[in-house]
C-alpha cells in the first residue's frame, strides 16, 4: 500500500473502520480485566447473590462501600461487565432494570464449591500484571523474563519472600485444581483418562488438592 498517496474511498472505508475498531479493542481490553478485579474487590457478585434477585443500580450503590460521587461510574462498571457476560440485565417490577448473575459470575462467588474468585484476583495482582509493561525491554536485553527485568529475580524467587502472595497463589492454584478435578471425578467421559494408568506422579502438587481428587476418582 502506497501510504503517501493513500486515500479513503467507498471500497476501503468499512475495512478501515474495522481495523481501527480492532486496534481500539486490543488497546483498551485491559480495562475489562481491571473492571473484573474491581467488581471482585467490591464484592458485587456476592452482594447480588445475597440479595436473592436482580439488583438495581441504586440498590447496589447503597449496599456497597461506594462514594456517592462515583455512583454514575458504578453504572459504567456494571455495563462493561454486562457486555462481557459477567452480569445480565433483568426487567424489575417497577419497570426499571436490575443486574443479575450469570454462570461466569456465579463461579466468582466466594462460597461457590467451584469458586474461581481467588484465581482471578491472583492473576490480576499488580505483581503479576506489571511485568507485561516490560516485554519490550525483555526482548531487547535477553533477560530471563519480563518479571526479571522489573524485579531483578525470577517470579518464584520473588514469591518466596512474599508470604502474603504465597498464600494467594496457593489458594488460586487450589481453585483451579478443585475445578478441573471435580470434572475428572464426576464426569464419566473424563474418568476414562485414568484407564490403564498404574502410576501417577503429581509434580509441584501444592497442598495436594489435585492428587486427592485423582485418588478419589
Amino acid at each position: 500500500m502506497d501510504l503517501p498517496t493513500f486515500t479513503i474511498n467507498e471500497d476501503n472505508a468499512k475495512e478501515l473502520l474495522e481495523a481501527q475498531r480492532h486496534i481500539w479493542k486490543h488497546s483498551l481490553y485491559y480495562f475489562k480485566s481491571m473492571a473484573l478485579k474491581c467488581v471482585l474487590q467490591l464484592g458485587i457478585p456476592d452482594t447480588i447473590h445475597k440479595h436473592g434477585k436482580p439488583m438495581s443500580l441504586n440498590e447496589l450503590a447503597t449496599s456497597l462501600p461506594i462514594h456517592p460521587n462515583n455512583i454514575p461510574s458504578l453504572n459504567r462498571l456494571m455495563r462493561i461487565l454486562e457486555s462481557s457476560n459477567f452480569f445480565s440485565k433483568k426487567l424489575l417490577q417497577d419497570g426499571g432494570y436490575g443486574f443479575d448473575l450469570t454462570l461466569s459470575s456465579q463461579l466468582l462467588l466466594k462460597n461457590h464449591p467451584l469458586t474461581q474468585a481467588q484465581f482471578a484476583l491472583t492473576l490480576l495482582e499488580q505483581m503479576v500484571t506489571d511485568p507485561s509493561h516490560h516485554l519490550t525491554s525483555w526482548f531487547q536485553n535477553g533477560a530471563e523474563s519480563s518479571f526479571h527485568v522489573l524485579n531483578g529475580m525470577s517470579f518464584w524467587e520473588h514469591m518466596s519472600h512474599d508470604s502474603k502472595f504465597i498464600q494467594c497463589f496457593n489458594e488460586a492454584m487450589e481453585c483451579d485444581s478443585r475445578f478441573v478435578t471435580s470434572l475428572l471425578a464426576n464426569n464419566k467421559s473424563f474418568k476414562g483418562i485414568f484407564e490403564g494408568i498404574e502410576t501417577l506422579v503429581d509434580v509441584g502438587g501444592g497442598n495436594g488438592t489435585t492428587v486427592k481428587a485423582i485418588t478419589e476418582a
